[in-house]
């Protein structure tokens, strides 16, 4: 499933959720898809930070660290 794929399922399983018509079934299913969809996100967001550089105020380059 695509990203595209994964949001219009999850906007239609909010949709059902405010009419009040979700079944148990497409609760699980949605929860199952926002799970995977916020591993993508983070993934992504690691991925960037892993990738980014600060440049001091003298023009020199550090790269981002981990906070433990």
């Amino acid at each position: 499933m695509t990203q595209e794929e994964r949001i219009k399922k999850l906007n239609e399983f909010t949709a059902k959720a405010r009419e009040g018509t979700l079944t148990e079934e497409e609760a699980k299913e949605r929860e199952v898809l926002r799970k995977e969809y916020l591993e993508i996100i983070k993934g992504n967001l690691i991925m960037t930070l892993d990738n980014t550089y600060v440049k001091e105020l003298d023009g020199t380059k550090r790269k981002l660290k981990k906070k433990e």
